[in-house]
């Protein structure tokens, strides 16, 4: 499984104690970085740029090919129209790469993944951080229902 990073949180998927569960996920290759050209840029900083090449070097990154960096743009101007946040290039990503599950803590790109009309088939699912222990249990059992990567 291939999880997009938004932007907002690649610092704290790296450092903070609230993100464990996931940042752990990476380390122990149940899941991939997803991302595109557009957000590489984005999250490719100071405090993540050690995390992803990292991930890189262990080959648990996965990054989207030509064609479908092609359809990502083709899919924006079909979900301008429907989205409230203004990640569409993110939402579109999800959609042709089919990934499905989303750290962010942008509350309009939340409300655009759980919103069918955009994801749907399966859904998008939110990783949310994990501040206390229930909502870390929370997140670990989200975790092992979605299953490790098989790409």
């Amino acid at each position: 499984m291939a999880v997009v990073i938004d932007a907002n949180c690649g610092h704290k998927v790296v450092r903070d104690a609230d993100y464990i569960e996931i940042r752990e996920w990476f380390l122990n290759d149940k899941a991939k970085i997803a991302i595109s050209e557009d957000l590489f840029k984005e999250l490719y900083k100071k405090s993540f740029k050690p995390f992803y090449d990292e991930m890189k070097k262990l080959q648990r990154v996965r990054v989207l090919d030509g064609e479908e960096e092609n359809r990502v743009d083709e899919a924006i101007p079909t979900i301008l129209p429907i989205i409230q946040s203004d990640d569409p290039h993110i939402l579109a990503m999800m959609i042709v790469g089919d990934f499905r599950l989303i750290v962010t803590e942008d509350n309009d790109l939340r409300e655009d993944v759980k919103n069918k009309e955009i994801i749907n088939g399966p859904r998008g699912k939110i990783y949310s951080e994990g501040t206390s222990k229930k909502r870390r249990g929370q997140a670990r059992k989200l975790l092992e229902k979605l299953g490790s990567c098989g790409d």
